[in-house]
């Protein structure tokens, strides 16, 4: 048995149900698709090159059910790879570049499900990657494990049901940094070198210690390095180390201390 809640003239709201069929020729033989039920259907294999419509159903339990079909479409093409995501850029980390991005203009007909980032050139052997979580949405991951100092590329694929996208365009190259971490008592130090073109670098915590860093820079050549100091409260603060111009950001790293 199935309730229905009364509309405001008295009569029961309406259920509505969907049923997607196909033809071979648009006018006769119209069979329905097994499974496809919803409001949308992505097109199976097996139903490329056929013609499509969706019978629509509404019932409300007061006398028979109205029936209704829609035109049939054109024939039918089935989704594709999604286009290549855009505007790919990082930003660098210690010993990671966060990598991000704009999706694609056309997601191929199925929704997007994850995407994949790949760094050019590999660290030794491996191909350093990131992959978004499934269905999150997300634009953005972290590329993790490669060397300081070196100039990385990252593209991005984007997958549906059909399968991976090609390659976006390079990002810039982007270098990352290595950052030496160092405790005592309740005093942390971030020390790594220079970042080129940065002109301020700044460090603020936020958890059980509200404050900020000191960073200076000294020393020349090879030995110049950048020092950022911050006294922690006890307990658990996540500390983030920046440089930057007046115009952007152009490394952050962020590291969970306790103390």
């Amino acid at each position: 048995m199935t309730s229905y809640a009364p509309s405001a003239d008295g009569a029961p709201t309406p259920t509505v149900a969907y049923q997607w069929q196909s033809s071979a020729n648009r006018t006769t033989g119209w069979a329905s698709i097994s499974g496809a039920t919803a409001r949308a259907y992505v097109v199976a294999s097996s139903q490329i090159g056929r013609y499509l419509r969706v019978k629509v159903t509404a019932s409300n339990g007061v006398g028979s059910p109205a029936v209704a079909y829609s035109d049939a479409s054109a024939t039918a093409v089935a989704a594709a790879t999604p286009n290549v995501p855009r505007s790919v850029k990082g930003l660098a980390g210690n010993k990671a570049v966060v990598v991000s991005w704009t999706a694609p203009v056309d997601n191929g007909g199925a929704a997007i499900n994850f995407y994949q980032v790949t760094a050019t050139p590999k660290v030794g052997t491996v191909t350093r990657t990131c992959t978004t979580a499934t269905n999150s949405g997300a634009l953005s991951c972290q590329v993790t494990g490669l060397a300081a100092g070196v100039g990385y590329r990252f593209t991005v694929k984007a997958h549906n049901s059909v399968g991976l996208g090609a390659a976006s365009a390079p990002s810039a190259a982007v270098t990352p940094i290595a950052i030496t971490w160092t405790k005592v008592g309740q005093v942390v130090t971030a020390k790594f070198k220079p970042v080129l073109g940065a002109t301020k670098y700044t460090e603020v915590s936020t958890g059980a210690t509200k404050a900020s860093g000191v960073c200076t820079v000294a020393g020349t050549g090879t030995a110049r390095l950048v020092t950022c100091v911050i006294t922690l409260a006890s307990g658990t603060s996540t500390l983030t180390v920046s440089a930057a111009t007046s115009a952007a950001v152009l490394m952050k790293s962020t590291r969970v201390q306790v103390a």
